[in-house]
């Protein structure tokens, strides 16, 4: 806060160079009067110990922490539905794999009849 280190800060207390006071409540402070006498430049006033809260009555980590949630589960959906639409395709895929397989067989077994099978119409029933 004022620009040293906190144990150099310390002894600067116990040597006497900044002066110490009590508040109301009997516990030591130093006035920011003192520390920019000492310290020679401005400081940043004390962070305020209340909380954010918003015209709701919501704190503003818990908005924020509502906005991450409902942002991952807008992601979620989305994937969801992508993961959705992947598995369509492939079962689309494993479809037309499946008849191009059955058709390769077809023409292997119209290869092994021979070109003269083929001409006469034997595909392999026997017939010659």
């Amino acid at each position: 806060m004022a620009g040293v280190s906190y144990s150099t800060f310390m002894r600067h207390i116990r040597n006497g160079k900044v002066s110490k006071e009590k508040d109301p409540d009997g516990k030591p402070c130093v006035d920011v009067s003192e520390i920019q006498r000492v310290y020679g430049h401005d400081i940043a006033p004390p962070q305020s110990k209340t909380k954010a809260v918003n015209e709701h009555g919501i704190e503003q980590r818990q908005t924020d922490d509502l906005v991450r949630v409902a942002v991952l589960e807008a992601e979620k959906a989305a994937l969801t539905r992508r993961c959705d639409d992947l598995e369509q395709e492939r079962d689309e895929w494993k479809g037309q794999a499946k008849t191009f397989g059955a058709q390769l067989v077809d023409m292997r077994s119209q290869e092994a009849a021979g070109w003269l099978g083929r001409f006469f119409g034997w595909f392999g029933s026997g017939k010659r």
